[in-house]
């Protein structure tokens, strides 16, 4: 059993930790930000009842297998039982047989505490330590605990600290309006001394017993953060987010851990949301449910009340959306990646270099450069500290396939045309690019389509796509999801499909699109977390292919001096299935924005050239060449893009390289290299008055505007189409050797 200084890992299982949240206010919470620059992120596609959710992470199990506990426990309001739990061995049980010792301080439904090699403090629902010695190993660390965690959070004022002598269904709205306006402001100060002892319990418990693996649970953002959506938006939970972010700073340096990994179980989100908004999943539909039956009061369209613990105004309640960030040599540097909650014991144990138990899920997203450990029974501990496994790519660098000996290859891409736009672009920077790197590379598309950007590679035009008609080939990379069913029609080639964006997300028939994308082969994506998605959907490694910007056409220059402020969009019809574009989004935020600032004009660069349906004044730009597409994003004040969910979006990136202010809705992709509140403004998806607000913003804060666009001029300049080409090819390479590995007795 090693014995560390210093954990391996250290775990902060910060309950109700919000996404939005985190990332709308990653300026403010510079360690949480530190992690996701430094590691990876993102946001975990979870569920809403935190017993199952915490189960599934100690277990490797999906709620379905390890037992529902939410049924169990909190409808029963019965202590957590572990014994009850439908599993043969827990997180602790595997670290421990792989040689980690582990302290586990608080988890949350894990009681009585296990007699694990480390020590273990079991969370609620438990009873007191008072009442119990089974929730303390070593019992000789009981003296430490000077207090009950969960008696030691700070409570919200109930009605009667209040001064009110009325029953909460006798108050008036306007009484209730008065009462939340300011509602537990003081939250963030009188969390600090309670974090502070906290922080002081758990360096006492870790190093009386040190431990490989620390895991620390926090309940603070769940408990305040029911409480603290009476505001729009919450700046005391963001003030309660900010002591959060300095007691995880303060546990990881005195700490001195390997790596760090902070998770979350759920989200949180406006009870009111519930009410007023149509709710995509039967959880987030019952709890809508519930909060009607509980006779919650809809005050105004974005803010509800009802009574809660401690009898406090409750206004914030769980949703199905979490977070997670992880900081390790093994981990790339600035990825996101968007998870599901059943990856995270997978994920937990890749960060350590160990193999999942059988039956789990491994973990084989974007996030780490080396494969992942097969799965397999415990291996007999190794000997001495830090002899795990390391990584051999460098943090932060993308492993590549070396071509070297290896023959030139004849490559097909398989699109409908060359359209003006990003996958135009892409299609023809990565055809000129493998034809430059020795390939046979050529291009298969329809009759009559268009060709708008130069290519110098044979083009062969087909009145139909029939696979039995497609020119000979060892690799066709199909560009659009539609064509990938006939690029697979013909078995002689190796087929690597470049996917530019999550499609079921956006397609008509999304049914469709899903069971394309879960067909089991190998590609490539635009964008890291579009690759993930993919990856996870299909179960077959998707490589992430950033595209690049040709910096000398798109770089700063002088704004035309005089005339009003210039807001710029790239209109694209929804007439051609361009709806997830957010035009519709973008028109209603600028209406607002218009009518707060008189002196703004709203500039369209309308690259498909049919007419535009804006119910505002714009100003339609044409552009020709891409010198005037760089002259349209110069011209401007603020670029903005709404689209509800895409992939890498070049014209951000190309505006990004003008030296222009970027105001952008978190549509997926982006997330590869704009982080809100560093290098753009950044809003959610579908909501106009956020994505107005935040134009705004950008119009009025000339200098924080022009430091986002400074800190995005020099991200950008490290991205090149040389090494886009790079990454698909070592992706092509990547297939054709698999297949090659496949064909052999």
């Amino acid at each position: 059993m090693t014995q560390r200084k210093n954990p391996r890992l250290l775990v902060l299982a910060c309950d109700g930790l919000d996404p939005d949240v985190i990332l709308h206010n990653l300026h403010r919470l510079p360690f949480i930000r530190s992690l996701c620059q430094g590691g990876g992120h993102g946001v975990v596609e979870s569920a809403v009842h935190s017993c199952d959710i915490w189960t599934t992470h100690y277990t490797g199990l999906p709620p379905e297998q390890h037992g529902v506990q939410f049924s169990r426990l909190a409808l029963a309001k019965q202590p957590a039982d572990l014994s009850a739990v439908k599993t043969d061995l827990f997180l602790w049980d595997w670290l421990n047989r792989h040689g980690l010792t582990v302290g586990f301080v608080e988890p949350l439904h894990a009681y009585p505490a296990p007699q694990v090699k480390g020590f273990f403090v079991s969370g609620s629902p438990r009873p007191s330590l008072a009442q119990t010695d089974r929730a303390v190993w070593p019992p000789a660390l009981k003296p430490l605990i000077d207090r009950e965690y969960m008696a030691s959070l700070p409570k919200p004022p109930s009605l009667k600290d209040l001064g009110v002598d009325k029953p909460f269904n006798e108050l008036t709205d306007a009484e209730l309006l008065k009462l939340l306006d300011g509602y537990f402001a003081d939250a963030p100060a009188l969390l600090r001394p309670h974090l502070n002892w906290y922080l002081d319990l758990v360096e006492r418990l870790w190093t009386k017993v040190p431990c490989d693996v620390l895991w620390v649970y926090f309940m603070e953002t769940d408990v305040l953060g029911h409480f603290l959506f009476n505001d729009d938006p919450p700046e005391a939970l963001v003030q309660v987010y900010a002591e959060m972010d300095r007691g995880f700073a303060r546990l990881a340096q005195r700490t001195g851990a390997e790596a760090v990994l902070l998770l979350s179980d759920h989200g949180m989100t406006p009870i009111a949301r519930l009410l007023t908004q149509p709710q995509s999943t039967p959880l987030m539909r019952n709890l809508a449910e519930e909060y009607r039956v509980a006779g919650t009061r809809l005050l105004r369209p974005n803010l509800a009340v009802v009574q809660g613990y401690n009898q406090g105004l409750c206004t914030g309640t769980h949703r199905d959306r979490a977070f997670y960030a992880v900081r390790s040599p093994r981990v790339r540097s600035g990825v996101r990646a968007d998870v599901h909650f059943h990856d995270l014991f997978g994920l937990l144990l890749r960060v350590l270099g160990l193999p999942v138990p059988p039956g789990r899920r491994a973990y084989r997203g974007p996030l780490f450069p080396e494969p992942a450990p097969a799965p397999g029974p415990a291996r007999a501990p190794t000997p001495g500290p830090g002899t795990a496994p390391r990584a051999a790519t460098a943090p932060g660098t993308t492993p590549t396939v070396t071509t070297k000996g290896v023959r030139p290859l004849r490559i097909g891409i398989l699109t409908y045309g060359i359209h003006k736009g990003g996958r135009g672009r892409t299609v023809a920077r990565l055809a000129e690019g493998l034809a430059r790197r020795g390939h046979d590379t050529f291009i298969l598309m329809l009759e009559g389509q268009p060709v708008a950007y130069p290519v110098r590679v044979p083009i062969h035009r087909m009145p139909a796509f029939e696979p039995h008609k497609f020119p000979q080939a060892d690799v066709i990379i199909p560009a659009s999801l539609g064509l990938i069913p006939k690029a697979l029609g013909r078995s002689s080639h190796v087929t690597v499909p470049l996917h530019f964006r999550f499609e079921p997300d956006v397609a008509y028939d999304a049914r469709t699109a899903l069971h394309v994308v879960s067909l089991p082969y190998r590609s490539m994506a635009t964008a890291a977390p579009v690759a993930a998605r993919v990856q996870q959907q299909s179960g077959r490694p998707c490589h992430p292919v950033p595209p690049g910007i040709d910096t000398a056409i798109f770089k700063p220059g002088a704004r035309p001096p005089g005339g009003p402020r210039r807001v710029g969009f790239i209109y694209r019809s929804p007439a051609l299935g361009y709806g997830f574009k957010g035009a519709d989004c973008f028109f209603t935020a600028m209406q607002r924005v218009l009518h707060e600032e008189r002196d703004v004009r709203v500039c369209l660069l309308n690259p498909d050239g049919l007419p535009v349906d804006a119910p505002i004044p714009v100003e339609v730009v044409e552009a020709r060449s891409d010198e005037e597409i760089a002259r349209f994003y110069r011209s401007l004040d603020v670029f903005v893009t709404a689209s509800v969910s895409d992939g890498a979006q070049l014209g951000v990136l190309e505006a990004m390289a003008c030296g222009t202010p970027v105001v952008a809705t978190d549509a997926g992709g982006i997330r590869e290299y704009a982080t809100p509140g560093i290098n753009c403004f950044m809003g959610l998806p579908n909501h106009p008055k956020m994505l107005g607000d935040l134009v705004l913003a950008a119009l009025r804060d000339r200098n924080r505007a022009r430091g986002f666009a400074n800190a995005a001029l020099q991200m950008v300049r490290t991205r090149t189409w040389d090494a886009f080409v790079d990454a698909a090819e070592a992706a092509v390479q990547a297939a054709c050797a698999e297949r090659r590995r496949e064909a052999k007795p």
